[in-house]
């Protein structure tokens, strides 16, 4: 039995999000290695790195130390604390970014669907 993905849609088959989740993580990594940043053997990053993962930028880095502070950092992202640091695993990244887009093309759709009526 396939599982799916619900959205404003339709269905969209989980292996195809999953497949997209993938690739990302595969383009994420291949950015690391050429930006020579540190990933641990657990496919984890910094904070700040992370930040600029999820598209905060790297002037922004802080932003994301301050929404988890506040309890608010989304619960699609996993992290834990090293120290004094925290450590964000690179595959809840991935999944960040693709249902950021998804939400993306949802709310593009639903404008454009009421535009047309």
């Amino acid at each position: 039995m396939m599982t799916t993905k619900r959205s404003d849609r339709g269905a969209l088959p989980a292996a195809d999000f999953d497949k997209r989740v993938t690739r990302r993580l595969r383009v994420v990594l291949a950015w690391c290695r050429k930006e020579h940043i540190d990933v641990t053997p657990g496919l984890e990053v910094s904070e700040a790195v992370a930040a600029r993962i999820i598209g905060y930028g790297p002037d922004r880095g802080e932003t994301l130390a301050v929404q988890r502070a506040e309890g608010r950092v989304s619960p699609l992202l996993r992290f834990r604390q090293l120290g004094r640091g925290y450590l964000y695993d690179l595959h809840s990244c991935a999944v960040f970014i693709e249902e950021k887009y998804d939400r993306m093309l949802d709310e593009s759709l639903s404008r454009d669907a009421g535009t047309t009526k």
